[in-house]
């Protein structure tokens, strides 16, 4: 499980997000990001709840959103993830624990 710091030390600045999927029949979701110096990372938030998604994207302007800042802070019991992608919204939950997953797996 990932800490404050060891989340932090992933630096997910100017990540692109690549996909979102739940696993494990709904419980966990799976994040993938593409960090800034191209290698694929997965986010697992366990037992994730309290999601919001709130994405926009521009007219004649696709592709995936790049992150502007990726925060992990404690919140009661588990954890508060919040992916800021500047002007084109954000990705906020709740869980119980942060994992990277491994490549190839869900967890």
């Amino acid at each position: 499980m990932l800490d404050q710091a060891s989340f932090d030390a992933l630096r997910l600045c100017d990540a692109h997000l690549t996909g979102i999927e739940w696993k494990e029949s709904g419980r966990d979701l799976c994040i993938a990001l593409a960090s800034a110096s191209g290698t694929p990372v997965t986010i697992v938030c366990a037992w994730a709840h309290s999601l919001q998604i709130d994405l926009k994207t521009s007219a004649h302007r696709g592709g995936h959103p790049l992150t502007w800042e990726a925060m992990l802070t404690p919140k009661g019991d588990g954890w508060r993830l919040v992916l800021d992608f500047a002007g084109d919204g954000s990705i906020e939950l709740l869980c119980n624990g942060v994992f990277v997953a491994e490549a190839g797996h869900g967890r």
